[in-house]
C-alpha cells in the first residue's frame, strides 16, 4: 500500500493506511475466531500492547510535523523492498 500510495499527501497516506489495516486487521480477527485459533495468551498480548498503541499515536502527533516527505517516501519505499524481497526469499527456501 505504501507503494501505491507513495505520491499522496502525508494526511491522506496517513489516513488511508489507517483504514486498510483496521479493515484487514478486522477481517484477520474474524476468520481466527470463526476457525477458534484465538487463545488467551493472544488476548494478553493484545491488552498489553493497547498502550504502545496509543503512545506511538500520541507520538506520532508531535514527529510528523518534523519528518522529511521525501526522506519518508524513500524510507517507506526501502522498507517496503526488503519487506519483499525477505518474504519472496522466505518462500523460495
Amino acid at each position: 500500500m505504501a507503494l501505491v500510495l507513495q505520491g499522496s499527501t502525508g494526511a491522506r497516506l496517513r489516513s488511508n493506511m489507517s483504514a486498510f489495516f483496521l479493515v484487514g486487521s478486522l477481517m484477520s480477527i474474524a476468520v481466527l475466531a470463526a476457525a477458534g485459533a484465538i487463545e488467551r495468551q493472544n488476548t494478553t498480548m493484545f491488552v498489553m500492547l493497547i498502550p504502545a498503541t496509543v503512545l506511538g499515536y500520541v507520538a506520532s502527533r508531535f514527529v510528523n510535523r518534523v519528518l522529511d516527505p521525501a526522506r519518508l517516501r524513500w524510507l517507506s519505499i526501502g522498507i517496503s523492498s526488503v519487506g519483499a524481497v525477505l518474504l519472496i526469499g522466505q518462500q523460495i527456501l
